[in-house]
């Protein structure tokens, strides 16, 4: 029943591409620089970027139009207002190593696109003979996104960096707002990256930036789909997906700027 070939083609490029990303170097101790120092920063900008792509389906078994049905669609995020990033963020580099945190916020606006769902209404010897299509496009909602960054020792001079994210969609918490619906909700479950085997959930793959950009007086911390791809082949709970796979991507970038320093 499941037409993966309706499944958006950069679904499984992305895939691809990570999974055959190289793994992140092993983590050390960052090099000190002139001693402790501290650094303690405001966030001014939070640009926030998602794609959700999901197909699924709905099979008891036999053909049932009651019952059989097959959903697919992508569900685009990107920040509702540059002015509303908040949040704040501190890095101590010390003689045993560099530890820090940035905490941000902002607001993201969700909207469906490209999403259909099918719904089997009549068969024949056990097999559909006819649908029912329900094309969907432009729903759009509004929900708050948070990040935590967790800063660490990296290699020599680097700084290791691993981002989450989580979209309050009273739904469930994610990368991607789950309150969208095409006849069906479009729930994307939980993330499992790199594997089914190995979950982690909605925290992108760590990624190393130089100690300098983050001792001037500004400092970004850009986030892109190389590190922040996650997928999911088990249905949600409580969804009635018999078949399930969906995907999410997340791409952007915070801005800081530096509030106090001392040390170093």
């Amino acid at each position: 029943m499941l037409n993966r070939a309706k499944f958006p083609i950069a679904l499984a490029l992305a895939t691809a591409a990570a999974l055959v990303a190289a793994p992140a170097a092993s983590a050390g101790k960052g090099k000190e620089a002139g001693g402790n120092a501290h650094y303690r920063y405001k966030v001014v900008g939070f640009q926030y970027k998602s794609i959700g792509d999901l197909t699924a389906d709905r099979n008891p078994g036999f053909c049932n139009p009651a019952e059989s049905q097959s959903w697919t669609g992508r569900v685009l995020g990107q920040t509702a207002d540059l002015a509303l990033a908040s949040g704040t963020g501190k890095l101590d580099i010390l003689s045993k190593g560099s530890d820090g945190r940035v905490y941000a916020g902002t607001q993201v606006e969700s909207t469906m696109s490209n999403a259909e769902h099918t719904q089997v209404i009549a068969c024949d010897m056990g097999q559909p003979s006819d649908f029912a299509a329900t094309p969907c496009s432009g729903e759009t909602k509004l929900a708050p996104v948070h990040a935590e960054i967790y800063l660490d020792a990296g290699v020599g001079d680097r700084i290791r960096v691993t981002p989450q994210f989580r979209v309050n969609s009273g739904h469930g918490t994610g990368w991607i707002d789950n309150r969208l619906v095409c006849v069906n909700r479009y729930d994307f479950g939980a993330s499992q990256w790199p594997s089914a085997t190995a979950p982690q959930v909605q925290k992108c793959r760590p990624y190393f930036l130089p100690l300098s950009r983050f001792t001037g007086k500004k400092a970004t911390l850009p986030f892109s789909v190389a590190s922040c791809t996650s997928f999911s082949q088990k249905p949600p709970e409580g969804t009635i997906a018999t078949t399930f796979l969906s995907m999410g991507q997340v791409s952007g970038v915070i801005k800081l700027k530096r509030t106090r320093h001392w040390g170093g």
